[in-house]
Formats: C-alpha cells, structure tokens, sequence
C-alpha cells in the first residue's frame, strides 16, 4: 500500500467510527488518555477484566494470544 493510499482512507475511517456512538466516545476517550496503555496499569487491568466478565475468558486468552501478550489475573 503506497503511503497516500493509506491517508486517503483516514475519511472513511473517521466516517465509521462517528457512525456510532459508542464508537465514538471509545475512540475520544483513547484520545484523551495520551498516556499509553500497559499491561501493569491498573486501568488496563480494570478494562480487561470487564471484556473478561462481558466477551468471556476463552475470547479475552485468544485475544491476548493473538496480541502476543499474558495479561495476568
């Protein structure tokens, strides 16, 4: 993909994501973080036991797998 290619897809991108409003309070609320995201943070630990309780564990392990991280209990 030639890198243009890449930015003339950003308006569909955003056109999908406030398509929802779910969406779009996930995307500004990662926006709004400006801190990254570990593995150790508490709020990611909060966050992922969530997806744990809604999307359940097995989903949640190969999400991980797939991510190549081992997010503890």
């Amino acid at each position: 993909m030639v890198d243009s290619d890449r930015h003339s897809r950003v308006p569909d991108a955003l056109q999908r994501v406030y398509a929802d409003a779910g969406r779009a309070l996930l995307w500004w609320s990662f926006l709004a973080q400006r801190d990254p995201m570990a593995i150790s943070n508490d709020r990611f630990r909060a966050g992922w036991s969530a997806l744990v309780s809604v999307l359940g564990a097995p989903r949640m392990t190969a999400i991980a797998a797939a991510l190549g991280v081992e997010v503890g209990a």
